[in-house]
């Protein structure tokens, strides 16, 4: 395995501030292998997405991030990285649950209740990735959680038993190798086509939210940019990006 830690190398610190963060500071320091992992036991400042906040119990959860470098991708082609951590995950949950889709952009359901988040953070030069940093929250073994935190759930919640993290960390490692060696080789219609196989509401109408209204389209896709296509009631195909829309659930 090209991530293994024969290859590539696994830190681990029983708390951090950001596994996120800290990778991004090592990197001007080291000269890091692709795959490198960071993951914690707790983390004080867990970054989500827009500037979110990810809250995890300690011990009981999984907190990493992952060090990418598809130097010969163009910017344009960001959200292939959310793709393979996305299918990655999917992988990895459904094989103790049902019901696991992606829910665009970022989160990872099982039925409608959420049980990981993403957070890619990229290094672009000379308009191409030159590093990514995939941060990953998967919750495991947690059963209690802030009354604040919409519809979560967790590994042992759906499964009703114990999981070993570190195994899973391995697992993981694992599926993400599988799918970012296909994004490599360009075999980038099966990766949207997977992705659209288990994309939240795919091909259903869905009720939607703007800044100054609520409105029904239908999910037709995911743009190679990471825009959701709605087709709306008119057949008309809108695409928006990060935060100009959102589920009402």
């Amino acid at each position: 395995m090209r991530f293994s830690q024969e290859n590539s190398e696994h830190i681990f610190f029983e708390r951090l501030d950001s596994t996120n963060d800290y990778l991004q500071k090592i990197i001007r320091d080291k000269n890091l292998s692709e795959g490198t992992v960071v993951w914690t036991n707790f983390q004080t400042h867990g970054k989500g997405h827009d500037k979110n906040t990810w809250e995890s119990d300690e011990g009981k959860n999984l907190l990493m991030s992952i060090l990418l470098k598809p130097n010969s991708f163009d910017a344009t082609n960001q959200f292939q990285i959310s793709r393979v951590i996305s299918l990655a995950l999917v992988d990895l949950v459904k094989k103790y649950c049902k019901s696991v889709t992606i829910k665009w952009p970022n989160d990872i359901l099982v039925g409608k209740r959420k049980i990981a988040g993403i957070l890619i953070e990229n290094t672009i030069l000379n308009n191409k990735i030159s590093e990514s940093i995939a941060g990953i929250g998967l919750n495991i073994n947690q059963v209690n959680f802030p009354v604040y935190i919409p519809n979560p759930t967790s590994l042992k919640i759906e499964a009703g038993c114990q999981f070993d993290i570190l195994n899973l960390l391995n697992d993981l490692i694992h599926h993400i190798e599988n799918w970012y060696t296909r994004l490599l080789n360009m075999e980038t219609q099966k990766l949207e086509k997977a992705y659209e196989d288990v994309l939240f509401g795919f091909n259903e109408i869905l009720e939607f939210e703007e800044t100054d209204r609520t409105f029904s389209a239908k999910i037709v896709g995911v743009g190679s940019g990471g825009q959701l296509k709605l087709e709306m009631p008119g057949g008309e195909i809108r695409k928006y990006g990060f935060k100009e829309v959102m589920y009402k659930l």
